[in-house]
């Protein structure tokens, strides 16, 4: 991994492994003394986390729960207790936006994004250093977590494999 962290995870879910990976990134950023800029849009500079949710209501869970963590922090009885309100009806909301950003302890940004086609994203991510996704890519990823569709993982593999573009070269594959 390089010092910036980057992380590209295909399938969100509720979030919690994104949390886990934010987690991780927040401390490694924290030991080596990083932090990101608050740019919206872009993805340069200290960890980042890029997450693709293609279902609304678990893009909705997870937003909710990127939200806590943003406002709350990742550990803490605040941030169980604020997580813990999410299971009462009506406490998540619906999100309309395509892109939902948070920056964790102001060392670690995570965009969480809801696509069509998972598969199709990643590849016009390859292909191009820019995307029509809403996210400008400013390097390729250190590490892919994919947990998405369990028919097409190959396929998913593949197309993080077909440039340097997406993963950087030595870069980590983990498939669940």
């Amino acid at each position: 991994m390089t010092r910036n962290g980057r992380i590209l995870e295909l399938g969100t879910f509720t979030g919690y492994a994104t949390a886990c990976l934010l987690e991780g990134a927040r401390n490694v950023a924290q030991i080596l003394g990083t932090s990101v800029e608050a740019s919206a849009d872009r993805d340069d500079g200290g960890p980042y986390l890029l997450t693709m949710e293609r279902d609304s209501r678990a893009f909705n869970l997870a937003a909710a729960h990127l939200r806590v963590i943003a406002e709350h922090g990742i550990e803490g009885e605040q941030a169980a207790e604020a997580a813990c309100m999410l299971r009462n009806e009506g406490q998540v909301k619906e999100i309309h936006a395509n892109l939902v950003s948070i920056i964790v302890d102001n060392v670690a940004k995570c965009h969480l994004l809801r696509v069509t086609d998972a598969l199709a994203t990643v590849e016009a991510m390859a292909a191009s250093t820019s995307s029509d996704c809403g996210v400008e890519l400013a390097a390729p990823f250190d590490m892919v977590f994919v947990d998405a569709d369990k028919t097409r993982l190959l396929e998913y593999v593949e197309a993080c494999l077909t440039s340097d573009r997406l993963l950087r070269r030595g870069g980590l594959i983990v498939v669940d």
